[in-house]
């Protein structure tokens, strides 16, 4: 009986290790992007993203985009914002979309700003929400001409005719 090289056991327990590394990379790799999702929107791929203190400055760069507006970290919207995300990049309009996280925002201050100093109408002031989780407000030459609150409670496809109304539509 042929006795097997010792050169054939360190290969395989070479071969063994790396696999197993790999897998823990891997794994690792695997867990970190499902809390960084966890903790961050989607949105983030496709549209640019905005701190409450820049809008002011957009609005003088930009005569007409939508603000998209809802926390980082909430579970329960994830599912509507994939769907979001793919309308958003269907449409083309990735260039229109803004998104600011609120998760270290006052909601309270942030809304009064809203209604102060970009609301066009009085209609505008009184829609503007503490309680949405998720809104839409579509902004012409620095002021807010629509919105829409709680848009995690609405069908894409009713996002998708809103945006189209808009006026955001490069399809």
């Amino acid at each position: 009986m042929q006795e097997k090289p010792l050169k054939n056991y360190i290969i395989l327990a070479v071969i063994m290790l790396s696999v197993v590394l790999l897998v823990f990379y891997i794994r690792g790799w695997y867990n970190t992007s499902k809390v960084y999702y966890s903790r961050n929107s989607v949105i983030k791929n496709v549209a640019r993203e905005i701190n409450a203190e820049e809008i002011s400055n957009y609005t003088l760069e930009s005569q007409k985009f939508i603000l998209y507006v809802s926390s980082g970290s909430d579970i329960s919207i994830k599912e509507f914002e994939n769907d979001l995300k793919k309308l958003i990049l269907r449409l083309d309009i990735a260039e229109d979309v803004l998104y600011l996280n609120l998760d270290n925002v006052n909601i309270s201050d942030f809304n009064v700003r809203l209604r102060n100093v970009f609301a066009d109408s009085e209609r505008i002031k009184s829609r503007i929400s503490d309680d949405s989780t998720a809104s839409f407000y579509v902004f012409e030459n620095g002021k807010i001409v629509s919105l829409l609150n709680n848009v995690d409670s609405f069908n894409i496809e009713h996002i998708k005719r809103l945006f189209q109304k808009w006026g955001f539509d490069n399809d």
